[in-house]
């Protein structure tokens, strides 16, 4: 294809086609970055692909012209320009490597460490959904690497961007990665809430530069417009230099993360009740969000 690297290759018996996505699924997309772009549109094709089974994770920077796709236990690939998926093994001729191994062993290692099936060996495996340096915690999560379902969080109101703060409402901790779309679209939901104090913990979770752009966000004098507008366009206005917003607030992105994942935090974006409670899954609508705090799902 010649859009793909020329020496990346798909071998021809595992290249196999698993479903044309319609072109009703082309959406508009509103992201800044064209992998960005990319990865918003791989969401909404093939959201439902795969009945029971959620998408984990979308990447459209580590081979050019596709985005690989993380479900459940599933690798797949994704050209959202021409609506196609594949799935088998993608080859980097010039390293003589099979990038798909690879990558499967990597994801596959980093379940089995938050499952506590597993330890950490060499340094650890690759975040699921990760680029270079996304490197998941030298400890395992949680108690024995178990993920835990009740959860104290002790971080310190300054570290997040708070939504209703000051008004005594009951408190919604919110851990997101600022490059991932499901957090984009329970940031949306969540500002519509008048029930609940929001505080979103930015973490750099997903290795995409999630970091750089919360280290802006807190830096900003208007946090919670700032946090729109990294949202909606990639970018922010601050009236500091980038570099003096990265020293102070660097420290505060790798406490959130560190705190994510001590607590077994397997994904952005997750939810934690000021009960301790975990929120199943990760994007949910708002409705949902108050029905299952209130107890009526």
């Amino acid at each position: 294809m010649k859009s793909i690297n020329k020496k990346v290759l798909y071998t021809s018996a595992a290249a196999v086609l698993i479903a044309i996505i319609g072109s009703s699924a082309l959406t508009a997309a509103y992201l800044s970055r064209p992998e960005d772009r990319a990865a918003e549109l791989t969401l909404s094709q093939v959201e439902g692909l795969l009945p029971g089974i959620a998408v984990a994770s979308v990447n459209c920077e580590a081979v050019a012209g596709l985005c690989e796709v993380i479900a459940g236990e599933r690798l797949f690939y994704v050209d959202p320009r021409r609506g196609y998926a594949y799935t088998g093994s993608i080859y980097d001729l010039e390293a003589r490597e099979d990038v798909t191994a690879m990558r499967r062993e990597a994801v596959a290692g980093f379940a089995n460490l938050l499952a506590g099936e597993a330890q950490v060996r060499n340094g650890g495996p690759e975040r699921v959904g990760g680029g270079q340096g996304a490197q998941p915690p030298a400890v395992p999560p949680g108690r024995n690497g178990q993920a835990l379902a009740s959860v104290e969080v002790t971080l310190p109101v300054e570290n997040a961007v708070v939504h209703n703060g000051g008004q005594g409402l009951p408190v919604l901790h919110v851990f997101s990665d600022l490059t991932c779309p499901y957090c984009q679209r329970l940031h949306n939901e969540l500002v519509r809430t008048t029930e609940f104090e929001v505080r979103e913990y930015y973490v750099d979770w997903l290795g995409r530069g999630g970091g750089a752009r919360a280290a802006l966000v807190l830096c900003a004098d208007d946090r919670s417009q700032a946090a729109d507008d990294m949202y909606a366009n990639g970018t922010v206005s601050v009236s500091r230099e980038q570099a003096e917003c990265a020293a102070e607030f660097g420290p505060v992105i790798a406490a959130n993360t560190s705190f994510a994942s001590s607590f077994g935090m397997r994904g952005t974006p997750t939810m934690v009740f000021e009960d301790g409670r975990r929120l199943p899954g990760g994007y949910m609508p708002l409705e949902q969000i108050t029905a299952f705090i209130n107890g009526e799902s």
